[in-house]
C-alpha cells in the first residue's frame, strides 16, 4: 500500500473545479457546477418534530411538583365533601381549551 505524504489527489480535483467557476466567471461563461447544497425535509419528518414538541411539552407539565399546599388543601376538600369542579372545567380540559 503506498501512502503519499503531504499531498491529497483528490484535491487537486477540487481545487481545479474551484479556479475553473472563478474564470468561467470572469471570462462570462456559465458553468453547470451546483452552487450549493441543498436539504429537504420531508412532510412526514416536519409532522415528527412537530409532535415530538408537544410531548416534550405535555412531559414537562407532568412532571412539574405540586406544592404541598394545594395537596393539603385538596385533600382537606375532598375529605369534608365540600371539594366540587363544574363538569364545563372538566370538559374544557379535556378538549385542552383551558390551557393557563
Amino acid at each position: 500500500m503506498k501512502i503519499n505524504r503531504g499531498e491529497n489527489p483528490n484535491a487537486k480535483i477540487y481545487n481545479q473545479a474551484a479556479v475553473d467557476n472563478k474564470t468561467a466567471g470572469k471570462n462570462g461563461i456559465e458553468t453547470n457546477t451546483p452552487q450549493g447544497d441543498k436539504v429537504v425535509i420531508s412532510k412526514a419528518a416536519k409532522e415528527f418534530s412537530h409532535m415530538k414538541k408537544l410531548v416534550k411539552t405535555a412531559a414537562d407539565e407532568i412532571e412539574k411538583p405540586t406544592p404541598p399546599e394545594k395537596l393539603m388543601d385538596l385533600k382537606k376538600k375532598v375529605l369534608s365533601g365540600s371539594y366540587d369542579i363544574p363538569s364545563s372545567e372538566i370538559a374544557d380540559a379535556l378538549r385542552g381549551a383551558n390551557k393557563k
